[in-house]
């Protein structure tokens, strides 16, 4: 895990956000999907395959550890790399890194909100056939860090009038509460004027601060990481009602 840790701190911090989810399929399957699968790459950091290449055959090397006399990865190894890398996060954790620093904090949240997010749009699809698309930040800046995450769907008024609608997830890591925030703004081709003319009344029930070609609804709801596996359901619930509120407004005159 040393090893890792100073060599190739990216997969480390993979493997340390997946730590409540690791079992022998996920480990056995990691040497090939370092250099195969997208969303994998994305989240260690690198596309050259020469290092991703000797990321895998290191992973390969760790795994072939974990088995002992064994062709399998036996629960009991899984339990004790667990424990192991629950005791080399408590020397590495850094709550309020900087905004060119990584944290255990960041590559924790970052997976919970991703994971949220996805779950969250794969049912908005499937029942209301709303197509949010995913983005979150790759580096942290002054104004993201890299657990923030969005959900951005485009809309438009029966006027012709492109806007978009989103929520985003932003994790306070002081506390470990989450916000779910949502959006109303306007195309980069739409003026703010036109939007403002289209928007001139807040479209939804909820509370909402008013700029110009931007409409912010804050803290709609707050959530703890024990909370986290069951806000699907009422972020795709939430959700739904705000997009239904807003199309009821912007054709309300139709």
């Amino acid at each position: 895990i040393i090893c890792m840790q100073t060599e190739f701190e990216n997969l480390y911090r993979y493997i340390v956000s997946a730590r409540d989810v690791i079992d022998s399929e996920l480990l056995t399957s990691l040497p090939d999907e370092i250099t195969s699968n997208d969303e994998i790459i994305s989240d260690i950091g690198t596309e050259d395959e020469a290092e991703l290449s000797r990321i895998s055959n290191f992973m390969s090397k760790f795994n072939l550890v974990l088995q002992e006399d064994d062709s399998v990865i036996s629960e009991d190894s899984i339990e004790r790399l667990k424990e192991l890398l629950s005791f080399s996060t408590v020397t590495s954790v850094n709550i309020s890194g900087g905004a060119d620093t990584k944290t255990d904090y960041d590559w924790k949240y970052r997976y919970i909100n991703k994971d949220i997010a996805k779950s969250v749009n794969d049912e908005l699809k499937s029942k209301y056939s709303y197509d949010f698309r995913i983005w979150q930040p790759r580096k942290n800046t002054k104004w993201h860090r890299i657990s923030d995450v969005w959900g951005t769907l485009d809309l438009q008024s029966p006027d012709g009038i492109n806007f978009k609608f989103d929520y985003s997830l932003i994790t306070d890591y002081s506390v470990g509460i989450t916000d779910f925030n949502m959006a109303i703004y306007h195309d980069k081709i739409v003026s703010d004027e036109g939007f403002n003319n289209l928007f001139s009344e807040n479209p939804l029930s909820c509370q909402c601060e008013k700029n110009n070609g931007n409409i912010q609804y804050k803290k709609v709801l707050r959530f703890s990481d024990i909370e986290a596996p069951q806000i699907s359901g009422k972020i795709v619930e939430t959700v739904k009602n705000a997009v239904e509120e807003i199309k009821k407004y912007v054709n309300r005159d139709k």
